[in-house]
């Protein structure tokens, strides 16, 4: 079943949380080095590394990011859609926009 067949027959709610790619190649970069520095302290498997470039690729110029362009084309065909600002660090996600689908009746 792909992603349109299932808006037409189920209720369907999409959320974006949203971070720049400054924000997401900062915390990437932390989370490397503290999962590195657990795995030094002879704790875990140690910290994924993701390359800046990986990150950078994901760049959209109106955007910001391809995911949230992705995000932009299909939330009109959400039951409801809401999008959170994730940018600041010891901050939980901020609400920013949201919508919803309006009722579709029998004849649409």
């Amino acid at each position: 079943m792909t992603i349109y067949e299932l808006l037409d027959t189920h209720h369907v709610d999409g959320i974006f949380v949203d971070i720049s790619l400054d924000t997401s190649e900062a915390r990437a970069s932390a989370r490397h080095r503290h999962g590195h520095e657990a795995y030094r302290a002879g704790k875990g498997d140690g910290g994924r590394y993701v390359p800046s470039e990986l990150i950078r690729s994901q760049a959209d110029p109106v955007w910001g990011s391809v995911n949230r362009r992705n995000f932009e084309e299909v939330k009109h065909r959400f039951n409801k859609w809401m999008i959170y600002d994730n940018s600041v660090d010891g901050r939980g996600p901020v609400l920013v926009e949201s919508g919803q689908l309006e009722e579709k009746t029998h004849d649409q």
